[in-house]
């Protein structure tokens, strides 16, 4: 038996929802967190209530995901990264650190690890046991890792992790797609080894997914 999905609400046109960089359920599934132009906001998943508008600085924010059933971690463009969590109606802002511009993140499947990004550079944030974020390990790739298209700079378009926190799979624009540990700081597999031209436009992994050792990329 298919499927039905019906239209439970729609705030497509608030002022809050234009410019969207990110939407992430809760794993209870009661709270939706989406990210944009106008900062975080956190909508009753029920009935799309406004629980929480939480802007900074006047930039954008991205969610990366939630760790806890009411917790989440999402970063400003500026760098600002915290963890906002809602406990017996009560919201709380912890964790925050400060980064170089966050462009892509991504938050592992256990939710100990974050992984941003700026330009070519990658971040890995281990969360401690105070619930704060603190620099695990840098992955700087020298441009003269990425041989094939010179006439095209070396620019990151997705970051995801696969499960557990092991590897971590980056899409570049037009240098395909490379898998790193994070504990070694090296190359494990090129998947895509073919160039990207300017002309064709440029690559980027919609969705990742790990299920039963098979691994499943969406390509837009």
């Amino acid at each position: 038996m298919s499927l039905e999905y019906r239209q439970r609400w729609n705030n497509s046109r608030g002022s809050y929802f234009h410019g969207l960089r990110s939407v992430e359920f809760s794993p209870s599934g009661k709270y939706l967190a989406v990210g944009g132009a106008a900062g975080l906001v956190l909508l009753k998943t029920e009935n799309g209530q406004l629980v929480t508008l939480i802007q900074h600085a006047k930039v954008s924010a991205i969610v990366a995901g939630w760790f806890h059933s009411e917790t989440l971690v999402c970063a400003f463009r500026d760098g600002v990264i915290v963890n906002v969590s809602i406990t017996k109606g009560q919201l709380n802002i912890s964790g925050l650190v400060s980064h170089r511009s966050v462009e892509e993140l991504s938050l592992d499947p256990t939710g100990k690890f974050l992984a941003t990004c700026t330009g070519t550079d990658i971040v890995i944030w281990k969360r401690s046991a105070e619930e704060r974020w603190a620099v695990f390990q840098r992955i700087e790739p020298s441009c003269h890792t990425f041989p094939g298209n010179p006439e095209s700079s070396v620019e990151i378009s997705s970051i995801h992790w696969q499960e557990g926190g092991a590897r971590l799979l980056v899409s570049y624009k037009f240098h395909g797609v490379r898998y790193y540990y994070t504990t070694l700081e090296s190359i494990f597999r090129i998947i895509i080894t073919h160039p990207v031209s300017k002309g064709m436009g440029y690559f980027r992994i919609h969705r990742y997914q790990y299920i039963q050792y098979e691994e499943y990329i969406i390509v837009e």
